[in-house]
């Protein structure tokens, strides 16, 4: 177990495979689940073809303010994969209060999926497991808030189950009640 604290100890961590949950006998599973103060979220820039669409920590910053977080650039960033243009991909690792229960930590990545569809849809489960890089790049983004409190401030009307198609303005789209920040601050994003 290493607690990030700084990008020096940040670098040491994603130096090698990594997972953001404690394990029971430190074997990776949903029924294994101990506790977290980490949430870990993927962003391989998928969504589009167009570099001027491509997401960056600027944008997570912009999005989840005050918010303690670190960047880990994962090993095919900026490498063509699957016959796209090389592109960032990264890993979000953010701060959040201690959680010790599965469902509610995949829950929580479903909500932050909702408020910002980048992340990879497919990486919402509570026992995910990241790659390391042998020369890690990675950046810390120091904050005054955990995740959670970020959410309770900003997004507190956004539930993990919204799954609502936020589509751009000129879609004619209706808001639903409730969710006005979060999708004026998707257009504004």
């Amino acid at each position: 177990e290493t607690a990030v604290a700084d990008e020096a100890s940040l670098l040491s961590a994603v130096a090698r495979d990594y997972v953001c949950v404690a394990y029971k006998d430190s074997y990776r599973s949903k029924d294994n689940f101990l506790s977290t103060t980490c949430l870990g979220m993927d962003c391989d820039n998928d969504h589009s073809d167009n570099p001027d669409d491509w997401i960056t920590p600027a944008h997570i910053r912009s999005q989840f303010p005050n918010v303690a977080f670190a960047v880990h650039y994962s090993r095919h960033n900026m490498i063509s994969k699957y016959g796209k243009t090389p592109r960032p991909k990264f890993h979000v690792l953010f701060l959040i209060e201690e959680m010790t229960d599965a469902q509610a930590y995949s829950d929580l990545k479903k909500r932050m999926n909702v408020l910002f569809p980048y992340f990879d849809q497919k990486a919402l489960d509570s026992a995910r497991f990241f790659y390391g890089t042998k020369d890690p790049q990675a950046a810390f983004f120091p904050g005054t808030i955990t995740l959670n409190e970020c959410l309770d401030l900003y997004y507190p009307d956004v539930a993990e189950d919204d799954g609502w198609d936020m589509g751009t303005p000129s879609d004619n789209h209706v808001i639903p009640e409730g969710s006005r920040n979060a999708t004026l601050s998707h257009y504004a994003g």
